[in-house]
């Protein structure tokens, strides 16, 4: 099964045509309610995308919360922390070997998601890593947690469970205190 996470209007549209269109087999598309950030660019037709370069931290999301993500980039990158973020366009299936060559020297990671712990993005790629013998200095993964989520808008519940720019230059900050 495939499942695309787009981040804005372009790779919505680029995600379906391929679903309808050249997929075989089950596809999933997620895609968030609400209307889309500041990201518009298209890269759907790859795995995944280096957005930005920087050798502090790696920021590893997927979805809307690429906006976020890059908004946290560039505020540390202000206070001298240098983030590489990195997108991912394809959950299902996952080329983790092609993903990890492009983290090799990644040495702290935080992993952004807008789900629940179990099955998730993050859940992977610790398990993956710790089955090639891979290791990082600090790993974070950032999720909603197995909370219940209320009503609310967008903005307040992201910042609620952390997962708004503000929270992730909060965690990548202290993850690269005293490095």
């Amino acid at each position: 099964m495939k499942i695309y996470c787009p981040s804005n209007f372009a790779e919505l549209q680029t995600a379906l045509r391929n679903a309808v269109l050249s997929d075989t087999g089950p596809v999933a598309v997620r895609y968030p309610r609400g209307g889309q950030g500041e990201f518009t660019q298209d890269h759907m037709d790859e795995p995944f995308t280096v957005l930005t370069h920087g050798g502090d931290m790696t920021l590893i999301t997927y979805g809307r919360l690429i906006n976020e993500a890059l908004l946290a980039a560039r505020t540390l990158e202000v206070k001298g922390i240098h983030v590489q973020v990195v997108k991912v366009n394809l959950l299902k299936p996952l080329d983790m070997d092609s993903l990890f060559s492009g983290l090799s020297s990644a040495r702290r990671v935080l992993i952004a998601e807008e789900c629940v712990p179990g099955g998730c993005l993050g859940q992977t790629l610790s398990a993956y890593a710790a089955q090639n013998g891979i290791s990082f200095e600090k790993l974070i993964l950032l999720n909603t947690g197995e909370r219940f989520i209320t009503h609310g808008q967008t903005s307040q519940l992201l910042n609620l469970c952390g997962l708004d720019a503000e929270g992730m230059t909060r965690l990548v900050s202290e993850a690269c205190a005293g490095a």
